[in-house]
């Protein structure tokens, strides 16, 4: 189908597409969307805050690291695919955790990196959020190991490696990705919202995810385990209070901008959450599965009543 963008510099729209631009008119979110990178408007209404996909705001030596950047966020995502059946079949069966237990360690490391590139790239201003957000949650999870708060008593058995302090690497890395993929799952489509409401959807968001997940790492996978040999209840608790915390940090640091690449960020999170969900339910979580996706589709679909 003709790009409707080009209608932006020919001052008449695309046949069939109902689309007219006045010359040197803004773009519309719906056609930034549509043909993203086509025209010189950034995205508007569904992607508030959306930079040029180009970096072309960025000086040379930034635009080229950008560029630089985003290849490799290609290149993760294309490697996360390729491996993602061979992950599912190996957490709903058994095949490699046993022969080669440093999979889960890297399909977890190369989804978390697939979010970080894809979210950061040309967004500068982005990287001290992130290097704020794995170095707090790296903190808290030293303390929860050692000390039982704020999380609950549970240790990491040694299956994710790297290790730093006790704690594996990719968790604080893990907590980075999913925050940003909360981000861009709440927001995506929706008008502004108050910063307040967005980090109540997003601690909603990840505590839905988080009931997805622990069934899988800590019992079917083994990353860690529980002392008691349940989730305590303050578990999720603690993770719905963080993420509402850091999720008002990013509001009053980055205000309504979003992550460079959202699309590829809302992909990303339904990857991970689609094979939570399936592994739970091959392995006969039926109940955290329902209550993990009804959560995550609350906090991410719900619309309040104009």
């Amino acid at each position: 189908m003709p790009c409707p963008a080009a209608a932006n510099r020919s001052g008449s729209g695309a046949p069939g597409t109902g689309v007219s631009h006045a010359p040197g008119a803004p773009q519309s979110g719906r056609c930034a969307l549509a043909c993203p990178g086509a025209g010189e408007a950034l995205p508007a209404g569904a992607y508030p805050g959306t930079p040029r996909r180009d970096g072309g705001n960025l000086p040379r030596t930034a635009r080229k690291a950008a560029s630089h950047m985003m290849m490799l966020s290609r290149w993760l995502r294309w490697a996360l695919l390729g491996l993602s059946p061979f992950a599912a079949y190996s957490l709903a069966t058994g095949w490699l955790r046993e022969l080669a237990p440093w999979t889960a360690s890297l399909f977890l490391g190369i989804w978390s990196l697939s979010v970080l590139t894809s979210a950061v790239a040309h967004r500068q201003d982005f990287w001290g959020f992130a290097a704020l957000t794995w170095t707090v949650t790296w903190v808290l999870e030293v303390v929860g190991v050692r000390t039982g708060f704020p999380f609950g008593s549970y240790r990491y058995t040694g299956v994710l490696q790297p290790e730093l302090a006790g704690v594996p690497v990719v968790i604080p890395l893990a907590w980075l990705g999913l925050l940003l993929v909360g981000i861009v799952w709440t927001t995506y489509r929706r008008a502004a919202m108050a910063p307040l409401e967005h980090a109540l959807r997003l601690g909603l968001w990840l505590v839905g995810v988080d009931v997805l997940l622990e069934p899988m790492a800590s019992h079917i996978a083994g990353y860690w385990r529980w002392t008691s040999g349940t989730v305590p209840v303050q578990n999720y608790l603690t993770w719905g209070v963080v993420a509402l915390l850091l999720t008002l940090l990013y509001r009053r640091w980055l205000g309504e901008r979003l992550p460079a690449e959202p699309q590829a960020l809302w992909v990303l999170g339904g990857l991970l959450v689609g094979l939570c969900a399936l592994v739970d339910l091959v392995h006969g979580y039926v109940l955290e599965t329902f209550v993990g996706m009804g959560l995550i589709g609350l906090a991410a679909f719900w619309r309040q009543k104009a």
